[in-house]
């Protein structure tokens, strides 16, 4: 089995991450509704994660048990870490006195309005896939190294 350097490692696994965001991107392309994109966008951030410590950990020689142990750790890893995360963001998206976009705008049109929270979610899709992928990443390096 072949060993890669750590930093060949970790690139594989971002290139294989954003591989599998650019999919569930594309995917969610052809959701008409609303509702579907955003449970795509959702599981994909969850979903990355698993991803790319599975393709690290290949490219640092780990076997198929431990790839899937580490994969095991990053998917739960993920769904807790992005859990948390996306019921603080959208919090922030809807509490009329937090500190989200929406803080201190107050005649804002309904296409103002859908358009701010479009990019909104936008951008915490960017940030959870973002983590996922360097998180996932690092862990596959960290956990794939090959038994002795």
């Amino acid at each position: 089995m072949i060993q890669r350097s750590r930093v060949e490692a970790f690139a594989y696994g971002v290139v294989g991450g954003v591989l599998v965001v650019i999919a569930a991107s594309l995917a969610s392309r052809f959701a008409r509704l609303q509702l579907l994109t955003d449970l795509v966008w959702f599981g994909s951030s969850i979903l990355v994660a698993p991803a790319a410590a599975a393709i690290s950990a290949v490219a640092r020689g780990a076997g198929l048990p431990g790839v899937l142990v580490i994969a095991g750790l990053a998917f739960l890893l993920a769904f807790f870490v992005v859990n948390i995360a996306d019921y603080g963001l959208t919090v922030l998206l809807l509490a009329p006195d937090a500190p989200g976009p929406f803080q201190e705008k107050t005649d804002l049109s309904v296409s103002d309005v859908d358009t701010i929270a479009d990019w909104w979610l936008l951008m915490r899709h960017i940030v959870l896939c973002s983590f996922g992928i360097l998180g996932g990443s690092a862990l596959g390096v960290w956990r794939g190294r090959a038994a002795q």
